[in-house]
């Protein structure tokens, strides 16, 4: 097998690893090579706003952090581990950060953010820049539903 063809089949070869006895319950360093940065993020603009959307199935609300920093949105949080002996463990747990530059400013005070059926939509309406805001997620309920 080519070098070429064997760092394009790595992730595979790391999830194969992971079914492994040896592995299971483990977050092996290949997890991230194979699902990427947490959460995952759509960012939309159009002529008036930034929209950035995030997947956080799970979280409640109370466990999300959202700031506006020097024209980056920080979205930190925890999602909480099962207990138990874990027979397959694809889905991350514990402490997350997220660091989103974007691409334009946004006008600070009038920044939304809602938590509904597991997506955080964050809109932004375009406007003057700001050094630093804390948002708050609304929601339907403290599960985040």
């Amino acid at each position: 097998m080519s070098t070429i063809a064997l760092l394009y089949d790595l992730p595979h070869i790391l999830d194969r690893l992971m079914d492994q006895e040896e592995c299971r319950g483990v977050i092996c360093a290949g997890e991230r090579l194979s699902h990427g940065p947490f959460p995952p993020v759509q960012i939309i603009e159009n002529e008036r706003s930034m929209q950035v959307r995030a997947l956080l199935p799970g979280i409640p609300r109370s466990s999300i952090s959202l700031e506006l920093l020097n024209g980056t949105l920080v979205i930190d949080g925890e999602l909480p581990a099962a207990t138990g002996r874990y027979h397959r463990h694809e889905r991350p747990s514990g402490r997350f950060h997220r660091v989103i530059d974007l691409p334009c400013p946004v006008a600070e005070g009038q920044v939304q953010a809602i938590l509904r059926n597991g997506l955080l939509t964050v809109t932004m309406p375009k406007g003057a820049p700001c050094l630093r805001r804390s948002i708050n997620v609304c929601g339907l309920s403290e599960d985040g539903s």
